[in-house]
């Protein structure tokens, strides 16, 4: 009873996390974003003055990216999430077969 009480409470604490951190999720997003498009654009063009464009564009993604480090945490949140719940799943198969 005691364990499963504090196993839930973490879910909810994990998922709390995760709901906390959906604005540093969502900045992250667009940095990468803009990392990945700047990056992709750096490398097809061949003008310097576009490859200097490109690369002002690629360095604020990346300040993005590391300003929106709480977003570490609701990954890390998340995928904790993910585990529980494949342990929690498999846990109530395996009860229901026996």
């Amino acid at each position: 009873m005691m364990p499963k009480f504090l196993f839930i409470l973490l879910m909810i604490i994990a998922g709390l996390v995760v709901l906390s951190s959906i604005g540093p999720l969502l900045s992250l997003a667009i940095g990468l974003v803009i990392v990945y498009f700047s990056f992709k654009e750096f490398l097809k063009t061949n003008a310097v003055f576009s490859k200097v464009i490109w690369l002002i564009f690629g360095l604020i993604g990346i300040k993005i990216c590391f300003s929106s480090f709480p977003a570490a945490f609701g990954i890390i949140a998340l995928i904790f999430l993910y585990f529980a719940y494949k342990a929690w799943k498999d846990k109530e198969s395996s009860a229901s077969h026996e």
